[in-house]
């Protein structure tokens, strides 16, 4: 295939081009020669697959509505497919053939193609200015305002340990390469530090912020979120004398770690961290905004918990990155303060159990003499005791601490085989001729059991409600 170069001639007048410019009509014209080429070859090949006899003969017999025998149309089939593979047999000899013809050629042309590449990017760049190379040139780190606003607490997941979160952020820093005359962007009398006005430049929408503003502006991830953070409804505002504004929607789902020991009248403190990513300590410096930050008023948290309020606090992290040098970034700590409504577990799980465990203490008004019965009816209590705590398990994470519920539990199963023992000491009693001292037993064990039972549960509640 033939290649020919087109050439362009300067005037006098004309600035010199430069050699990314010449060298990319070289590579243009080079192309469309070989674009037309290419497309006269399939042309061509086209035209001899619909001019071969037996297609053309298959094609004008179902023109006309003929039909042929299932053997002549079966041979026709065959021959078709012979001679498709043979049209595709020296198609390929022929591919083959070209990229040996263009051997040495083919690969200058993919060096040329990548140096115009580089070419094309250099250009852009340099185009740009300063405003895709970083943050903005200032005495010490840059500072950003970060406010927080937590607008809907959708999920908490104790067995998973994490929480789905609805919220915005808000960011405010100061770009002097952004600044421009207010006057012709009809804010005369603008002053700066004057932020109450609306800017005269305003990007909204994720389009207009990612493809129109395209200058730097800072990336705030969650640290600690289970996939990345979904944005909507972004915006950006800039004022004339370079501060800039933004803020964006976002849905995220959280890992954090809960404590779990006074479940169910437990507190919990979940933590979000929030950081910008690629930028050290000594670059950027996040500063909470407390006017920006809080929780929606609308918002009392979900069915099982009560929203108790917000804090942020800016803590620098440190990590060691993977050469092993230590790297301190700043990151700003949002802490969500939550308590469980107990209601749901004291009514669906503790108070059928208290009633279940009465019930069993019913054992001791029975007759001495009936040990399986009595037998069989604390063993029906330990049974339901299991099967309650297998629903309790299901909600709990694998922790390595024992939780009052599970306190709660462990009680009710000791007391419920302790009614277990006294049926058999009993029984022992009475076989051993000395059935008074088996009923003083029984008579012993109908307060001391309840009572017990009640003093027992009530020093656990108060144990791990007072731990720290």
């Amino acid at each position: 295939m033939s290649t020919r170069s087109v050439h362009h001639e300067w005037g006098e007048g004309d600035p010199p081009p430069s050699w990314g410019e010449a060298l990319l009509a070289e590579f243009a014209g080079r192309y469309a020669c070989s674009a037309r080429d290419f497309r006269d070859e399939q042309l061509a090949r086209a035209a001899e697959l619909v001019s071969h006899p037996t297609l053309r003969q298959h094609s004008s017999l179902q023109r006309r509505g003929r039909r042929r025998s299932p053997g002549g149309f079966r041979r026709s089939l065959d021959d078709r497919s012979k001679v498709i593979d043979a049209v595709r047999v020296r198609r390929e000899r022929r591919r083959s053939g070209h990229r040996v013809m263009r051997g040495a050629s083919g690969s200058r042309y993919g060096w040329i193609g990548a140096l115009l590449s580089l070419v094309l990017v250099a250009q852009a760049w340099a185009a740009e200015g300063p405003h895709h190379r970083g943050p903005p040139p200032s005495d010490g780190p840059l500072q950003v305002q970060i406010g927080f606003q937590l607008l809907n607490l959708t999920d908490v997941n104790e067995k998973e340990e994490t929480i789905d979160i609805e919220g915005y952020i808000v960011l405010r820093w100061s770009d002097p390469r952004l600044a421009y005359d207010p006057a012709e962007e009809g804010l005369e009398g603008f002053v700066a530090g004057d932020y109450a006005r609306a800017p005269a430049r305003i990007y909204q929408g994720d389009f207009a912020v990612k493809e129109v503003f395209e200058r730097w502006r800072p990336h705030v991830e969650v640290m600690n979120g289970h996939g990345s953070r979904d944005r909507y409804n972004m915006a950006v505002g800039v004022w004339p004398d370079g501060h800039v504004a933004y803020a964006d929607y976002f849905a995220a789902t959280v890992e954090t770690p809960m404590d779990l020991r006074r479940f169910p009248f437990d507190r919990q403190s979940l933590q979000i961290y929030l950081a910008v990513l690629h930028y050290q300590r000594d670059e950027i410096v996040l500063v909470p905004d407390e006017f920006m930050s809080g929780a929606s008023a609308q918002d009392e948290g979900i069915a099982e918990w009560n929203k108790l309020g917000i804090e942020i606090e800016e803590v620098p992290h440190t990590q060691i990155s993977m050469d092993g040098h230590p790297e301190v970034y700043s990151q700003l700590v949002v802490t969500i303060h939550l308590e469980r409504r107990p209601g749901h577990t004291l009514f669906s799980i503790i108070l059928p159990l208290l009633i279940l465990v009465s019930l069993t203490w019913s054992v001791f008004w029975m007759d001495e003499e009936s040990i399986s019965s009595r037998v069989n009816v604390s063993f029906v209590g330990i049974l339901s005791v299991v099967a309650y705590y297998f629903v309790v398990l299901d909600r709990a994470p694998e922790i390595p601490y024992l939780t009052l519920m599970d306190a709660f539990m462990i009680a009710t199963f000791l007391a419920l085989a302790g009614s277990v023992v006294i049926n058999f000491v009993a029984d022992h009693l009475n076989r051993t001729d000395r059935e008074k001292l088996g009923n003083r037993v029984d008579r012993i064990c109908r307060w001391a059991f309840p009572v017990g039972y009640s003093a027992g549960i009530g020093l656990l509640v108060v144990f791990f409600l007072t731990l720290a």
